[in-house]
């Protein structure tokens, strides 16, 4: 999580959308490698630890994205964004919980992260359609 927070950073320094938009595809990624693979303990332990990289560079980026929409109020983006993101740890450990309740298996919660990240980040996708045609002249 350390490496990624500083990676996070420095690819943010250079676009915070696209790092959100980073942070996102590698999540699903790495969840998509644990869903087929982690039944390996050295596959596991790859993706727990590339897992615990690639979101916080969805953490760190997505933190200055809001950061920089509130301008007069920074501390607030950021406490918003950390209230999101203990939202989504909330409801992802109770998701996992069902699946895993369900008997669909020790990987199951992996697709289950792997819908939740692909549907966050179409709403974000979203959002920035909403703000590109805002600011587009009419």
């Amino acid at each position: 999580m350390t490496i990624g927070a500083l990676v996070g950073g420095r690819v943010s320094d250079r676009s915070v959308v696209g790092a959100v938009l980073l942070g996102f595809a590698l999540t699903a990624l790495v969840l998509l490698w644990l869903g087929l693979t982690a039944s390996r303990a050295w596959s596991a332990v790859i993706g727990i630890f590339a897992l615990g990289v690639v979101t916080q560079i969805l953490a760190i980026s997505f933190q200055a994205r809001l950061m920089d929409l509130s301008p007069s109020a920074p501390s607030l983006g950021a406490a918003l964004c950390h209230s999101g993101l203990n939202i989504g740890n909330g409801a992802g450990a109770w998701l996992g919980g069902l699946v895993l309740a369900s008997g669909a298996g020790n990987l199951a919660p992996s697709w289950v992260g792997i819908g939740l990240t692909l549907a966050g980040g179409l709403l974000f996708l979203t959002t920035l359609a909403f703000e590109r045609a805002r600011r587009s002249p009419r």
